[in-house]
């Protein structure tokens, strides 16, 4: 019976040892995200399916500040200019 309870007390250890080193996970704009630490600063890092191959990843690091930066970007650039004064705003332009 002690000997199962050995066995049983060490795997809970062991299990609690793996958890702790598991990377943290984040969500960011519903991208999920795991945190790297490297030189002192802090990246995102997520796996990425490679163009044109079914079988093929990469990883992709960046900071807070660049996932931002690009996100509005694209917002940016979905967003209509606002100046009703340039043609392409105007009804019928094209």
């Amino acid at each position: 019976m002690e000997v199962r309870a050995l066995m049983i007390s060490s795997i809970l250890f062991a299990a609690l040892a793996v958890a702790g080193c598991a990377p943290k996970r984040v969500k960011v704009d519903g991208n999920e995200y795991r945190t790297v630490t490297r030189d002192g600063q802090e990246y995102l890092c997520r796996t990425e399916s490679v163009t044109g191959s079914r079988v093929s990843t990469r990883e992709t690091c960046r900071t807070r500040r660049q996932i931002e930066q690009a996100q509005d970007d694209v917002r940016r650039m979905q967003t209509p200019p606002a100046d009703p004064d340039l043609p392409d705003t105007q009804p019928g332009a094209y």
